[in-house]
């Protein structure tokens, strides 16, 4: 159940810098994220040293970019 998952906040403002420079990254990559907060979340599971599960466009293009070291979560 969703209780029983870990809840992770961002560790501060870095955290959203971070993101916002991972978006001007993919931008400049040719990669247009839709929503920052994909952006944001990313960050999030990096500081947390998670995989990510997602079925979302925006973060499968953030995912296999290269510019974070997060990665998918295996199937």
């Amino acid at each position: 159940s969703f209780e029983d998952l870990s809840f992770l906040v961002a560790s501060g403002i870095d955290a959203y810098l971070r993101a916002a420079k991972l978006y001007r990254s993919l931008r400049q990559k040719g990669v247009t994220v839709r929503s920052t907060v994909d952006c944001v979340i990313a960050m999030i599971a990096e500081d947390a040293d998670c995989a990510l599960l997602a079925r979302d466009s925006d973060m499968d293009a953030i995912l296999e970019s290269g510019l974070i070291k997060t990665a998918p979560w295996p199937f």
